[in-house]
């Protein structure tokens, strides 16, 4: 009897972690720092993607951020006054959402970084970042 009760239980227990789905791995457990205050409310899940999703969420970030041309545009006007013509606007080679805006105030050229709000400024030839424009 007891044979039979072992073996049901070996059975049972063996069918239970059959059916139990794997567990995701654990995320930022190599991490050497301490998680800090402010990711407290975040799961780990999140802030430590897997690598492919990470690369494909910075990127999606940095699309969904970047200003518009025409916001760009108005901003630059009331900044820099009339005279703004072809205002492109793309990402910051190497940065994470810091906007390359490249435009032509009263026909000359001009490099300027942004944030994806348009509120912060960098002048572009302070910084010696200016790129071949595309």
């Amino acid at each position: 009897m007891r044979k039979i009760a072992s073996i049901l239980l070996l059975v049972s227990m063996s069918s239970l972690f059959a059916i139990m789905p794997p567990m995701p791995p654990s995320f930022g457990a190599g991490v050497s720092k301490a998680y800090p205050q402010s990711c407290k409310a975040l799961p780990r899940m999140l802030v430590f993607l897997p690598p492919p999703m990470e690369i494909d969420f910075i990127k999606c970030k940095n699309d969904l951020n970047m200003p518009l041309v025409s916001q760009t545009t108005k901003i630059l006007i009331a900044k820099f006054g009339k005279g703004i013509s072809e205002v492109q606007v793309s990402l910051a080679k190497g940065f994470y959402q810091l906007y390359r805006v490249d435009f032509f105030i009263n026909k000359e050229s001009k490099t300027i970084f942004v944030n994806s709000s348009l509120t912060k400024f960098i002048d572009g030839s302070i910084l010696n970042l200016n790129e071949d424009r595309k």
